[in-house]
């Protein structure tokens, strides 16, 4: 990324893109799957690892990213304890699910 001076891992092409994304915001700082997350829920225990930490504009920003129609309920669960986490440390949090057109659109 040429906003952070360096390269950063994704798994998919849509992880890229929210790289790219990430790139034209001018985040200062990316971290890739910045840490494992173990809660507790009603169903037992489960674990997550969010896709991305991101400092865009001296904001913390942590973000999933999983196509809509790919969303589980387990997914969502996991999800829910992020934005938890996410609000207790007082950063945003985002599950992105899908693109705008003109986001994707080359001219």
């Amino acid at each position: 990324m040429a906003s952070t001076g360096r390269q950063h891992g994704f798994e998919s092409l849509e992880e890229m893109r929210l790289l790219v994304a990430l790139d034209f915001l001018g985040a200062s700082e990316v971290l890739s799957q910045p840490f494992r997350l173990d809660f507790e829920h009603m169903g037992g225990q489960s674990w997550h690892i969010p896709d991305f930490l991101a400092l865009i504009d001296g904001g913390m920003w942590l973000l999933d990213v999983r196509p809509m129609e790919l969303v589980k309920d387990e997914d969502a669960l996991k999800f829910a304890a992020a934005r938890e986490v996410a609000a207790a440390c007082g950063w945003r949090y985002s599950v992105v699910a899908a693109w705008r057109l003109h986001v994707l659109e080359r001219p």
